[in-house]
């Protein structure tokens, strides 16, 4: 591991989540190589400390579906002792809007994630993407405690609207109920990226600070 990154994270009491790149998990007719891909991802995520996997499960032929989630967990399965080995837990991210997505609403996240060890495999819900699909508050409560990773961001609830500031969209954190969430995950402000980022980032933490969501 690089040590002057292991010396930042411990210096600032942090840990590490890294975001592999994307997979198209569910292709039956790759289920070799995905298995080999994301051996390699985890590996590299392990050699660098880090906690937390971030998954996409991509998309596919929806004509293919039930066959696609088998892939998909033959792919993730393959690659349990790997996670456990390396001490990180893959979390799969809640997308579900981009057309075709393997999993397209926070039911079948649901039931994927609940056919692997809760140890090894849990949800990173991403705020932005769960206000165009579904809700925010309606995505908490269906995945509760699966939930080990929160992206904290705004938006107007719009297909190509993402990581807006906080405070700048639609989403109601005053009234959001945490509480079927855990206690200890992990929380990350995922703000697009523009001229004004370092303001965007400070203004996001103080609107949570001042909602008392955060310290």
């Amino acid at each position: 591991m690089d040590t002057r990154l292991s010396r930042y994270l411990m210096q600032n009491n942090s840990e590490l989540s890294v975001h592999i790149p994307l997979l198209d998990i569910g292709n039956v007719g790759a289920i070799n190589d995905n298995i080999r891909e994301l051996k390699d991802y985890l590996q590299r995520a392990g050699r660098y400390d880090a906690k937390r996997a971030i998954l996409h499960t991509g998309v596919i032929n929806t004509r293919e579906r039930s066959q696609a989630i088998l892939a998909a967990e033959q792919v993730i399965n393959s690659n349990l002792d790997t996670l456990e080995k390396n001490g990180i837990i893959l979390c799969i991210e809640n997308v579900g809007y981009l057309g075709g997505d393997l999993i397209h609403n926070f039911t079948q996240l649901a039931e994927f994630v609940d056919k692997f060890p809760k140890d090894l495999v849990c949800v990173a819900f991403d705020f932005s993407h769960a206000n165009i699909t579904g809700g925010v508050q309606s995505g908490i409560e269906i995945l509760g405690e699966r939930i080990k990773e929160i992206h904290l961001s705004d938006n107007q609830g719009e297909t190509e609207d993402h990581h807006k500031p906080i405070g700048t969209g639609k989403i109601d954190f005053e009234t959001m109920n945490f509480r079927t969430i855990q206690d200890n995950i992990t929380a990350i402000l995922e703000i697009a990226s523009d001229n004004e980022w370092e303001t965007n980032l400070l203004d996001s933490r103080k609107a949570l600070q001042e909602l008392e969501l955060i310290e």
